[in-house]
């Protein structure tokens, strides 16, 4: 039996890729079953009249920027905990990539399951009087599709920069030393 062996840095990029994909997946199915719609009432062979309902539109942007963020910030948090030894630019990129990437995965399996949900099998079945649940076609614009990648690379960059473990000492130890601890080592007669 031959046993494939994975580095722990292989292993951290493709865990991102099936988390941050999982996550995007599963919640656009919930998101396109939950999506609300317009009551719609046929009242002619080829018309219908929507109802008053809210924006259902703003409604459905809306709950998608926020899962959207909330997903990406996830990913970006836990990978950093997770993931020491990757911790640096690429791995922002990679988590970047990978949240915009879900995102779209999010819309189209979204867009799939609302059309499962509320989607006429056939409108030639309709009658004068029937209603029908009509969900409008989602687009999320270019601020809306890009607002979970922003938001991961906010918070694993704000990790980055605070983390002290992540930067270099600021003093080479080339033999220099701080002035003011030289003038103190010259009034105690050259002592260090």
């Amino acid at each position: 039996m031959v046993k494939l062996a994975v580095s722990r840095r292989v292993g951290s990029y493709a865990g991102v890729v099936v988390v941050t994909m999982l996550s995007f997946l599963i919640t656009g199915a919930l998101w396109g079953a939950l999506r609300p719609g317009y009551q719609a009432t046929v009242i002619e062979e080829s018309r219908v009249e929507l109802g008053t309902e809210a924006n259902v539109e703003f409604t459905a942007f809306f709950w998608f920027v926020l899962a959207s963020a909330v997903i990406g910030g996830a990913v970006a948090l836990v990978t950093y905990l997770r993931s020491p030894r990757t911790r640096g630019v690429a791995m922002l990129l990679w988590i970047v990539v990978w949240v915009l990437v879900g995102a779209q995965g999010f819309i189209f399996v979204g867009e799939w399951v609302t059309n499962l949900v509320h989607g006429v099998d056939s409108p030639e079945s309709l009658n004068v009087g029937d209603t029908v649940t009509y969900v409008p076609y989602f687009s999320a614009g270019l601020a809306g599709n890009v607002v979970g990648g922003f938001w991961a690379a906010l918070i694993y960059w704000c990790l980055m920069v605070s983390d002290p473990t992540m930067h270099a000492p600021e003093a080479a130890d080339d033999g220099a030393q701080d002035p003011q601890t030289s003038a103190v080592a010259a009034a105690q007669g050259g002592k260090s």
